[in-house]
């Protein structure tokens, strides 16, 4: 399937088509291409790996996460495990345990003010995929050397007659590729071709062999509109960059460009943290691939000195989520989103030599002294975290047990700071983020608040105001 299309509205509007006698039960029935599943919950991975491994066996497929069973209800997500659970830890944990990998997607559809969660396993390219390693979770249990099917909404061990069919199909794709391979190269004179032994790295020409080093091997794109571009004229392979002649016993000077492989959301906030990335145009490309639009987008586009149209060009031109690149173009063109959480009492005041450990009492004195109700207790809470992350933010990094217990509460703290205190602490703010999602990811969870508090900064950080209107 072409990848625009996994999550396109038509295709949505066909996963979630509803009985016209009840709206509230799923039209489809599970099938070789379908699965429901009421909840997401990694505690059931062998389950789901199995399911992915099925899918990309027989010819891809969706599971939707949110739709009770018998009958297909739509009752959507109780949590927010699937829009917090890292996609990099899934992947890493197909990788470690089948081969060759798969490839998947992910997305977040709302219906009737529901929220479900829904993903997209390809088919493979390379099938049979194989479990390569035993692992036993509770009762449930994948053994090395199963291959798992997709049969007519069953996920089995597959039978022997279609194992042979998956290797009789795999023996004739092959046995075609040399086929078409012999033509090309009959066609062509002996003076006019050369060889490129991608295995190896080595290029061989009339009187030389040109040897590419194994680290760089692994990173190079060949570029088609599907392998060989063979648009017009004879077949050519288009290299990424520039090549430089030099003199005879010159030395041509190289550049080591960092591209990416793989990026996963770890590498984008990691990235964001640091203040570094060498190659930021292409995590500006993997966030349409994500399954939220609250990530840094400012910082990757400064970093790659990208004007706004540019920006928004290179996201169009990827096939990931529609919705996804929908929210983050309109980011681009008026990023007025409201990151702001909470409210905040100007008024609050601290004590000469406040700490963050004595916190709650001044809290507490506060709401007796204006006579507010204990409701308010965290925005008085917010409001002097606030004060702390302004003045005094090394007070709250010196601070684990604080940072750890009220996470939640600084996170919307931040999204009230000011632009001239963002960049004054800097590298303080960032530091303290990242210390934060280090909690977080123990806990298997990433928070709005979270993902609000990196774009708050974000934009603040990063984002050029236009040169007639006033910085504030």
């Amino acid at each position: 399937m072409n990848k625009e299309g996994i999550f396109s509205d038509a295709k949505i509007k066909w996963l979630f088509e509803t009985r016209k006698n009840n709206p509230s039960l799923i039209r489809r029935k599970e099938s070789d291409v379908l699965e429901y599943k009421e909840n997401f919950n990694w505690v059931n991975k062998i389950e789901y790996v199995r399911l992915f491994c099925s899918f990309a066996n027989h010819r891809g497929g969706y599971i939707i996460f949110g739709i009770k069973d018998k009958p297909h209800e739509l009752i959507g997500l109780q949590n927010d495990r699937f829009s917090v659970k890292d996609p990099s830890q899934i992947t890493q944990y197909l990788n470690e345990h089948f081969s060759p990998s798969m490839e998947w997607y992910s997305f977040e559809h709302e219906k009737n003010g529901n929220k479900f969660g829904v993903i997209y396993v390809e088919e493979s390219k390379s099938k049979p995929i194989m479990c390569i390693k035993h692992d036993t979770h509770t009762s449930d249990i994948i053994r090395e050397g199963t291959i798992y099917y997709r049969y007519s909404g069953q996920t089995k061990v597959i039978r022997a007659i279609d194992l042979q069919g998956i290797i009789n199909e795999r023996i004739e794709i092959e046995t075609r590729s040399w086929q078409e391979m012999l033509v090309k190269m009959a066609k062509l004179r002996p003076e006019h071709a050369e060889i490129f032994d991608v295995e190896k790295g080595m290029i061989e020409l009339k009187d030389k062999t040109i040897i590419i080093d194994e680290s760089i091997l692994s990173k190079i794109r060949f570029i088609k509109e599907g392998e060989l571009n063979e648009k017009e004229g004879t077949p050519t392979l288009k290299l990424v960059g520039s090549i430089k002649t030099v003199p005879e016993g010159g030395i041509l000077p190289v550049k080591k460009v960092k591209v990416p492989m793989g990026i996963h959301r770890n590498d984008i906030y990691n990235a964001f943290f640091k203040g570094k990335c060498d190659y930021p145009e292409g995590y500006l490309e993997q966030l349409v691939y994500e399954n939220t639009y609250y990530l840094p987008l400012w910082f990757f586009i400064e970093k790659a000195n990208l004007s706004i149209e540019r920006a928004i060009n290179i996201l169009n031109e990827q096939k990931g989520s529609n919705n996804i690149r929908k929210k983050l173009v309109e980011r681009l063109k008026n990023d007025v989103l409201n990151y702001k959480l909470g409210r905040i009492f100007v008024d609050v005041k601290l004590q000469t030599g406040a700490t963050v450990g004595s916190l709650d009492p001044s809290v507490n004195r506060y709401l007796k002294k204006k006579s507010l109700p204990k409701r308010r207790k965290n925005t008085v809470k917010r409001s002097c975290i606030l004060i702390f992350l302004k003045k005094y933010p090394h007070k709250i990094m010196e601070n684990k047990g604080f940072i750890k217990k009220n996470s939640h509460i600084i996170l919307e703290a931040c999204t009230h700071i000011d632009k001239n205190d963002i960049r004054q602490h800097k590298s303080k703010y960032l530091a303290l983020l990242k210390k934060i999602y280090e909690i977080l990811t123990k806990k298997n969870r990433e928070t709005t608040e979270f993902r609000k508090a990196v774009c708050y900064l974000d934009i603040k950080l990063y984002k050029k105001e236009p040169e007639n209107k006033k910085q504030i």
